[in-house]
Parts: structure tokens; C-alpha cells; sequence
């Protein structure tokens, strides 16, 4: 149920009661008493993590900086592993993603530099145990894990194919191979604002109660070190990500 807590600083078009002037008891009287509405299941985003530096789990919300989000001294636990002589910290963090989780550096314009692995979706049930696979080498400017529910958003947005783009490869395609003329015309009447629509959501949106996440590989960096756009959205079922950033930061879209 999408309430728009603070209508100063966000739109809310698609909360219930925008527009309407109304309390959020009123909305929740209204909804509960209404057995007509639907309920729709979501997956959310768990984030585990773990680091040398207990000051790494501070946080903050972006937009109101009153509201306490750091985690209690009691959920953020000093663990030593047996064949690690080193303790570090480990917490399941209190917010949970409702749309996507961002990895990155803070500063834009430096470059983002994560090791990470994931398992794959099972190809059935009867095959639910997958291997972690390590992605090959990654330069770029941050991770993008969406839901469902995020893979309309940001998601969408950073791996979105534009008509123009889609309309260069056909024709180079038309030039490299040669098409024969009776073939031209179908091809340059082709509706590119509805092919690229079409493509965009094969690719990569997904049902909101999937049990999977969409990985995005945010402006991939091509280089003899990184290996570009390869895999630029994976499906997976869980991520371990292994921080090389200097002023890292993960951004939760609750």
C-alpha cells in the first residue's frame, strides 16, 4: 500500500489518497474496510553485510535527516571467523529494498570497482542448489539490484534501448548484410518507438513476485582490465559483493 508520507518533497502519483486530502487513517480505514482491493505479493531486497570498520553501518535517510535509521549497537555484531585472525562487524541492515539497491562510490564521477559473484535461477525445482558464480572483472559506474517492483525504475532507465539506437543497427545490419531490395521496404517502415518498447521489457522487467533479482552494470567501462558490456543485466536469485571502493556506499530504495 503506497502512501505518500511527505507530499512537500515527493508526488506520489501512484500512492493511494494523492490528491484526495486524506489522513493516513483514512486511508487505511478506507482500504481495510474495502475487501474488493486486490493484494499483490512483492519480493524485497535482504542486505547482509560485513566490514572491518563499524562506522561503515552508519546511515542516513536522504531525505529527512531526523529520521534515526542507525542500527542499534546489539544488531551490529563483532564476529572472528575461525580461519580469519581478524574480527570484523556483520549486520542484517533494518531496511529492506522494495525497488533497488545502488553500490557504488559516492562521487560520481569516480569509478566504481566491486568483485561479485551470484547463483542463478534454478532451471527447475528439482535443481534449487546452485554454485556461486564469480562475474569476470568489472569497472564501471555501480551496481543497480532491482525487484520486480524496481525493474520499471531506475532499472528500466539504465538499460533502456532508445528508437534511435535500435533504428543504427538496423541499418548497418541492412548495409553488412546485404538485404535483398524486396526486403527494404518492410524493414524501412518499421515502428522503432514499438520495437524498442517491445525489446526493452523482454529484456529486462520482471514479475514483482519473482524470487529474482535484476543485476545492472551501471555505464560498464570497456578496457584490457574490464571486459565492458558482457552480461550488462543478469537475473540471479542472491549477490555477494565485495567492496574496492574508496568512498563506497549502498543506497536502499525502500
Amino acid at each position: 500500500l503506497g502512501i505518500n508520507s511527505n507530499p512537500n518533497l515527493s508526488e506520489g502519483r501512484l500512492c493511494a489518497g494523492t490528491g484526495q486530502n486524506l489522513s493516513v487513517s483514512d486511508i487505511l480505514h478506507d482500504t481495510f474496510t474495502n475487501s474488493s482491493i486486490p493484494v499483490v505479493k512483492r519480493q524485497r531486497i535482504k542486505i547482509e553485510m560485513k566490514s572491518r570498520t563499524e562506522s561503515d553501518f552508519y546511515m542516513k535517510d536522504f531525505h529527512h535527516d531526523k529520521i534515526p535509521l542507525e542500527p542499534p549497537k546489539s544488531v551490529v555484531e563483532r564476529v572472528r571467523a575461525i580461519n580469519d585472525p581478524e574480527a570484523f562487524f556483520q549486520s542484517t541492515l533494518p531496511v529492506m529494498a522494495l525497488n533497488d539497491v545502488y553500490i557504488g562510490e559516492r562521487a560520481a564521477s569516480m569509478v566504481s570497482n566491486i568483485d561479485i559473484s551470484y547463483k542463478k535461477p534454478p532451471h527447475s525445482y528439482r535443481d534449487a542448489t546452485q554454485p556461486w558464480v564469480p562475474h569476470h572483472s568489472q569497472k564501471n559506474s555501480g551496481l543497480i539490484i532491482s525487484t520486480g517492483t524496481g525493474s520499471t525504475g531506475w532499472s528500466r532507465s539504465a538499460n533502456h534501448i532508445c528508437p534511435e539506437t535500435m533504428k543504427t543497427v538496423v541499418e548497418f545490419l541492412q548495409q553488412e548484410m546485404k538485404v535483398p531490395y524486396k526486403y527494404q521496404e518492410a524493414l524501412n517502415t518499421l515502428d522503432y518507438d514499438k520495437l524498442s518498447t517491445e525489446m526493452n521489457s523482454i529484456r529486462t522487467i520482471f514479475d514483482p513476485e519473482d524470487k529474482y533479482l535484476g543485476v545492472t552494470f551501471k555505464d560498464p567501462i570497456d578496457n584490457k582490465i574490464s571486459t565492458g558490456n558482457k552480461a550488462n543485466f543478469i537475473k540471479v536469485t542472491c549477490l555477494r559483493a565485495r567492496s574496492k571502493l574508496k568512498y563506497g556506499m549502498v543506497s536502499i530504495d525502500g
